[in-house]
């Protein structure tokens, strides 16, 4: 698929041509995505379209991970745009148009075997007690080209992963 006919660049347009209703951040970030699709490979950027990539919302146990994605799965089903071409269930998200998958992940459910994701969301990182879940998957994007890690915790939390914490040393 070519960049530009990938969902994203077709939401991009729409918001630019005014096809699509979007606030000032919106608009800019779809104006950057834009100009990023024809310049950017004079930066060193450039657009994936990697084949089956995966994300996945991970966190120590299975509630605490099925809250992050039900939220996920709620944006999806009240937007248009985005009901268009992805696929809700029970247990994933899925763009069969692309082979795109969206998954939950917990330290409880033993769930970390044989992902490859593309994108990582870690829920409550504050709370995870151990390197087990982390390490497994942070070693497994490491196959993919442009990963991309987000991390919630709360701060100077005395269970955050840092440093400081003995439990997260290595």
């Amino acid at each position: 698929m070519e960049p530009i006919g990938h969902p994203v660049s077709r939401y991009a347009t729409g918001v630019i041509e005014g096809d699509i209703v979007a606030g000032d951040l919106v608009r800019m970030a779809c104006e950057r995505h834009l100009v990023d699709l024809e310049t950017g490979a004079d930066r060193g950027l450039y657009f994936d379209c990697e084949a089956a990539p995966q994300g996945n919302c991970a966190a120590t146990t299975k509630n605490q991970a099925g809250l992050l994605f039900r939220e996920m799965k709620r944006m999806i089903k009240r937007s248009a745009f985005l009901k268009e071409f992805m696929d809700v269930s029970r247990t994933a998200i899925e763009t069969a148009r692309t082979d795109r998958l969206i998954a939950g992940l917990s330290r409880d459910g033993d769930s970390s075997d044989g992902i490859n994701p593309s994108f990582l969301a870690r829920d409550e990182m504050h709370r995870w007690t151990d390197r087990e879940l982390a390490d497994a998957i942070v070693e497994s994007m490491i196959a993919r080209a442009q990963s991309i890690g987000w991390v919630s915790a709360v701060p100077n939390s005395s269970a955050a992963p840092s440093g400081s914490n003995p439990r997260w040393r290595r």
